[in-house]
Formats: C-alpha cells, structure tokens, sequence
C-alpha cells in the first residue's frame, strides 16, 4: 500500500486509489457495499437480495442506515483517537451520541427480528456485521486496547 495503489494503472480502477476494489471482465469496482452488492447479484437473484421488492428496498435501507448511522460515526470517533485526524472534543461527543442513537435503533429492531430484513441472513446483515467488526481490529494490541476503551463509553 502506498505505491501500487498510487500507480497510473491503480488509478484508473479507483481515481483515489483506495481499496478495495475487485477487477471483473467488464470493469474494475471500488467501495466495500458496491462490491458486496455485485457480488451478491453476480449468479442471478437470491435471498441476499431479498425475495420481494419491499424486501430488496429494506435491505438498501439497513445497508444505507449501517454506512451513514454506524460506520461514519464509528469512523468519526475512532480515526482522532487513532491519530488518522485532529481531536475534538465536541465532536467526539456529538459521535459517540449519534453513534449510541444508531445502535440502540439497531438493538430495538433486532429484539423482535432475528435479521435485518426477512427470515434469513441478507446482504443487509452482511453489511451490517462488517461495519460493526471495524472495531475488532485483532492481534494489534495498541488499536485493541483503544477499541476497548471505546467500547466502555458504549455501555448503558
């Protein structure tokens, strides 16, 4: 990283030259959900997908929801205390509460259904889960004992 993702030929699958991106035949695809759903949709429909448009539209919803209420401001809390961006105070706070409101909207939902969307696991919940492991970041000891730290001011 840092050199082969900078490079002309990197470049032209993702102009920002971040990962990741997969290579097809018919062209190169960047951002995590992009790539999940043209995965999920390659071999024709299934039950990731949902089997009804209103099950389809709910599991863009709860990917939306998981991206925008959970991973941004998982994202904006951890990147100052990691170092990735200057430190806020206010906007810690204003992260961790948003945060706090995107999960306990989570766990309300989940407490009567067993997935997102439907009776079995969906792209959604996929999604959703990959969001929520960024804060599991095993085996580096200096980012876990962060994570946990993080984590306390989670608890009720």
């Amino acid at each position: 990283m840092g050199v082969t993702n900078k490079s002309p030929e990197f470049l032209k699958m993702n102009p920002i030259g971040k990962v990741p991106v997969v290579e097809t035949p018919e062209g190169a695809i960047f951002e995590s959900n992009a790539i999940a759903r043209y995965v999920s949709r390659k071999n024709g429909e299934n039950s990731l997908n949902g089997s009804s448009l209103i099950e389809y539209a709910q599991i863009e919803q709860w990917i939306d929801f998981s991206s925008l209420e959970i991973d941004a401001n998982m994202l904006k809390w951890f990147a100052p205390r990691m170092g990735y961006a200057p430190f806020s105070a206010p906007a810690e706070e204003a992260a961790i509460s948003a945060l706090k409101r995107g999960l306990e909207a989570l766990n309300t939902h989940l407490a009567s259904n067993s997935f997102l969307v439907g009776h079995s696991v969906t792209l959604a919940d996929i999604v959703t889960i990959c969001n929520l492991k960024l804060f599991h970041h095993g085996g580096d000891e200096a980012v876990s004992a962060i994570v946990e730290s993080l984590l306390i001011v989670l608890q009720p």
